[in-house]
């Protein structure tokens, strides 16, 4: 019998498909047999036969501390860490059938996961102070510190024979579990330093019987220090302005009832005068060039421009918040994302017929901003 070569093709999809469902099913039903700490209470029903050591009613419980990615929200705030959290694999449990129904031998069982439970949040803690590349360490050394710990446990109370002991070392491993943190619970973040940009709609409102009222876009980005101070570089262009009266801008007169279009680039220092989770309020000044100007026939530019200095606040409403408490852009991060409000004023001196101008900027923009996170 002979195949086309497409259909041996088919045929072998069909064959990996299957195998790489086998694999998974294999791995599902393997994952299937892990008892988190966070799943429940450790269930003697599900622990496969087989002998035990003499001296222990249960042994082998094989458990280890796996580092997974947590999302956490408080106050509004979104913190993402890597979480440790201890397991046991029912299919390497082992239960003397004797204790089958022993809720000592249950309490024995629980106090083992709790132990590993105990040395993985401490692990979480630890984790969310370092740098990645010192997390495999941290695993190592805790998991170390567990095996000992459950070793002492175990001598304690002769392998779980001593009920007396399982039940009082019990009653310790779930105190202890209650005095244990993780990284939200005692530490706050601020930003350090870090970058952010921003874009939205503005106007310029400006004094004087040249210039009229524009309207556009209005765009920046600010650079963050590790103190409250920043720097911004602030851009806007805008449009639709209406000459009150005749001045020159380039080679072209821009006649009283012609349209014209406006823009600044100013580079700002502020500082960081209010900082709360849903308001920050930031003063700042600066100095930059303000122009104005119109396209001929030819839609070739013509400008005049004019040295400014101005003033204004930055008002930020963020929506989002997130603490990383793992490496990324900046290592541990604090991102946002929200709301600004831009009211700012400048004085120009244009050298032509426009001369002083004090004009009032106001912009509703959006913005993003990733900064180093840094404890308070």
């Amino acid at each position: 019998m002979k195949f086309h070569s497409k259909t041996c093709v088919v045929l072998a999809v069909l064959c990996a498909q299957l195998f790489s469902v086998g694999i998974q099913a294999q791995v599902s039903k393997y994952r299937q047999n892990r008892l988190y700490w966070s799943e429940g209470p450790v269930s003697l029903e599900r622990f496969s036969g087989g002998n035990t050591k003499a001296d222990s009613i249960v042994s082998t419980i094989i458990y280890t501390i796996e580092p997974r990615y947590q999302t956490e929200k408080i106050d509004g705030v979104v913190y993402r860490y890597l979480k440790c959290e201890a397991y046991l694999d029912y299919d390497a449990c082992r239960l003397n059938p004797r204790y089958k129904n022993s809720e000592s031998a249950r309490k024995y069982a629980q106090t083992l996961l709790n132990i590993g439970e105990k040395y993985a949040r401490i692990a979480t803690i630890d984790m969310a102070s370092v740098d990645n590349e010192q997390h495999q360490d941290i695993l190592n050394y805790y998991f170390k510190r567990a095996e000992g710990a459950i070793d002492d446990f175990s001598k304690a109370c002769s392998g779980g024979k001593d009920t007396l002991a399982v039940d009082r070392l019990y009653e310790a491993s779930v105190a202890d579990l209650d005095r244990t943190f993780t990284p939200t619970d005692y530490v706050d973040y601020k930003d350090g330093k870090g970058l952010g940009v921003y874009i939205g709609l503005g106007g310029d409102f400006p004094n004087g019987k040249y210039l009229g009222n524009t309207y556009g876009i209005s765009a920046g980005f600010d650079f963050m220090t590790k103190s409250k101070l920043f720097f911004n570089l602030d851009l806007g262009m805008g449009f639709g302005g209406t000459c009150g009266n005749d001045f020159k801008a380039g080679d072209v007169i821009i006649a009283k009832g012609d349209k014209f279009y406006s823009g600044r680039l100013m580079l700002n220092v502020g500082c960081k005068a209010y900082e709360r989770k849903k308001l920050i309020v930031c003063p700042c000044f600066g100095i930059g060039v303000n122009f104005v100007g119109k396209s001929d026939e030819n839609d070739k530019a013509n400008d005049t421009g004019a040295l400014s200095v101005g003033a204004g606040v930055h008002i930020d409403i963020p929506f989002v918040r997130e603490v990383h408490l793992y490496n990324d852009l900046f290592g541990r991060s604090t991102y946002s994302r929200g709301l600004r409000l831009s009211p700012s004023v400048c004085i120009s001196n244009y050298t032509n017929e426009i001369g002083r101008v004090i004009m009032f900027n106001f912009g509703v923009s959006y913005f993003i901003r990733q900064s180093r996170a840094v404890r308070k």
